[in-house]
């Protein structure tokens, strides 16, 4: 009998020690709080991740393409753009951009395009600001 105790207590340590992980040990109790000491997050605000927004430079062509695209239905003569303020973009089954541009009649317009896996560019929203 002391055997068979022995045994279970043997087993029960050795199946704890495999269910057990250091690395998650804490993941509950500090779940949804970020501390500056967590060395796996990282600091970089542009972090790229799927379905989320990140900035772009306002030089790339795709978001000068997109912009001027974008501008191309702003419904005033002064349409040109004069620059490109601001830019996002957002991976999904093509690529969402956001853009935010200057016309050279001194208009601000934001906007966003949506260009699909083969290139075609849909105006999702356009509005002057």
């Amino acid at each position: 009998m002391k055997k068979i105790i022995y045994l279970c207590a043997l087993l029960t340590f050795t199946l704890t020690g495999c269910v057990y992980n250091p690395n998650n040990a804490n993941s509950n109790h500090h779940e949804g709080h970020h501390h500056s000491h967590d060395n796996h997050h990282s600091n970089n605000k542009n972090q790229n991740f799927a379905g989320g927004w990140s900035n772009v430079s306002t030089n790339s062509k795709d978001v000068k393409q997109v912009t001027k695209f974008a501008a191309s239905h702003v419904k005033t003569k002064h349409n040109e753009i004069k620059s490109i303020l601001n830019a996002q973009q957002q991976v999904v089954a093509g690529m969402n951009y956001k853009v935010t541009f200057l016309t050279h009649g001194n208009k601000k317009y934001k906007a966003q395009v949506y260009k699909d896996l083969k290139g075609k560019l849909s105006l999702t929203y356009l509005k002057k600001i």
